[in-house]
């Protein structure tokens, strides 16, 4: 699943209307609501209260896309792409990659050492066949 990859003015859309939702989650209004309001109370039975709301999370959203933001993530932890650990309860790597940095570390100490190296040339070919072909070294 690919995605296009969420914008600074997305990111920043989202947490506002995250912020907004939590708050009214807890019966608070929005500072600005609450300030013309008198109150900072949330009444979900105010109609004015919830067009006010509605009005403020569809200003806040239209800075950015929440759509980017959460498809974003959703691609992001999606397993066919192994980009996260899916074992892990936090964003984590996928194992993937740290198998990719091991193998990239070992493969990048053989060429410098066949760059360094006083081999022979068919030392060199063990060497770099050791390096590319690890399991197939004998013991």
């Amino acid at each position: 699943m690919k995605m296009a990859k969420a914008t600074a003015a997305d990111l920043k859309a989202a947490m506002a209307v995250t912020a907004i939702l939590e708050g009214l989650d807890r019966q608070w209004l929005p500072a600005g609501l609450a300030e013309k309001f008198g109150d900072d109370r949330f009444d979900i039975d105010n109609p004015e209260h919830l067009r006010e709301v509605a009005r403020l999370i569809l200003v806040v959203a239209s800075t950015g896309s929440i759509g980017r933001v959460a498809y974003g993530m959703l691609a992001l932890l999606d397993p066919r792409n192994e980009m996260v650990d899916p074992a892990a309860d936090t964003l984590e790597v996928h194992p993937r990659f740290e198998r990719c940095e091991q193998e990239r570390r070992r493969l990048r100490a053989a060429l410098d050492e066949i760059a360094h190296s006083n081999r022979t040339k068919t030392g060199l070919k063990e060497l770099a066949k050791e390096a590319l072909f690890p399991a197939e070294v004998p013991a």
